[in-house]
């Protein structure tokens, strides 16, 4: 997994990536952190090597979080979570569809809670993600996104994949168990 933080206040950064860093370790999830203080070193390596989330800032000087996120809506699938002071722009945020926001709070303990909620969060997105490969006689090898399987039906020896469309379905010789 490859997480941007990007803020502004370089002091801010660094704790916000102790901490993330801590809580995803405590999840035993492996990520690769990086942090930024401009939108355009981001993008940069962004465009080399797609994040999988930016937690990223809204009060910025070079280019507002919202134009940020705008961006990102453009470009690709990443998961934004907006971090700020300014409490009053959650529902401006609605309009950019973040996965979560977090108020920046003086208190560590809280904004290590509200971590909390969001990691296990991003995490549980991140694997709907993860794309599997199902094979079978009459249609060879698939690529599927977990998060397009509705629902999976066991049938004699076959576990056959049902998908968010309704209409297709893959049969695999396999096992519950073995899935």
């Amino acid at each position: 997994m490859r997480i941007a933080v990007c803020d502004d206040n370089a002091v801010f950064l660094q704790f916000f990536k102790s901490m993330l860093a801590n809580e995803l370790e405590s999840r035993s999830v492996k990520a690769e952190i990086e942090t930024f203080t401009k939108a355009g070193s981001f993008f940069y390596c962004h465009s080399k090597k797609p994040f999988s989330a930016i937690f990223l800032d809204l009060d910025m000087p070079e280019m507002t979080g919202f134009e940020v996120a705008r961006q990102l809506g453009q470009n690709g699938n990443c998961f934004v979570i907006f971090v700020t002071s300014h409490q009053e722009l959650v529902y401006d945020s609605f309009n950019f569809r973040p996965l979560n926001f977090i108020c920046k709070d003086p208190d560590a303990d809280v904004m290590k809670d509200r971590l909390h909620m969001v990691a296990g969060q991003l995490t549980d997105a991140l694997k709907q993600e993860k794309t599997v490969v199902l094979e079978n006689r009459e249609q060879g090898r698939i690529s599927v996104k977990l998060r397009d399987v509705t629902y999976i039906e066991s049938n004699s020896h076959s576990i056959i994949y049902h998908f968010a469309n309704n209409k297709d379905t893959i049969a695999v010789r396999d096992s519950i168990g073995e899935i």
